[in-house]
């Protein structure tokens, strides 16, 4: 088996105007998405995405294909602010799904094992007691 049929990206040519994401949940292929207008993402880049009625995270996996109707799809909500997924590691995962004959989406799953890294980062309060949040020393004991 060559690498061409071993993948799961798309064999057709890339149809403009869609890209294909691959969610992070059992599943077997990625899913197309429209773009939205001026939108051309990366392959491999983080975007939120409508899936029933949450939004999840994925990853752009290549383009989109002709098999689903353009009036059918749903636009990528957001492009995360965070580096790309590296082409070896989409390879990676392909690679160990084929040959786990697993779904790739849980491939994807074990590789984002933090998904919560890929969220903004969350204000953290503090407190502090007494002398020491004035500076002086605390009793030695």
């Amino acid at each position: 088996m060559d690498s061409e049929t071993a993948s799961s990206l798309p064999l057709a040519p890339g149809i403009p105007g869609r890209a294909s994401v691959l969610i992070p949940l059992a599943l077997f292929t990625a899913y197309d998405y429209a773009l939205p207008a001026g939108f051309t993402p990366a392959p491999g880049a983080f975007v939120s995405v409508p899936l029933g009625r949450r939004s999840v995270t994925g990853v752009v996996w290549g383009s989109g294909d002709a098999r689903i109707d353009a009036t059918k799809l749903k636009q990528i909500e957001a492009e995360l602010p965070v580096p790309v997924l590296p082409d070896i590691s989409r390879r990676f995962i392909e690679w160990v799904a084929n040959y786990n004959m697993a779904p790739i989406g849980s491939v994807l799953r074990m590789a984002m094992s933090v998904p919560d890294a890929l969220e903004p980062e969350r204000e953290t309060k503090a407190w502090t007691i007494g002398d020491r949040a004035a500076g002086k020393a605390a009793p030695d004991v």
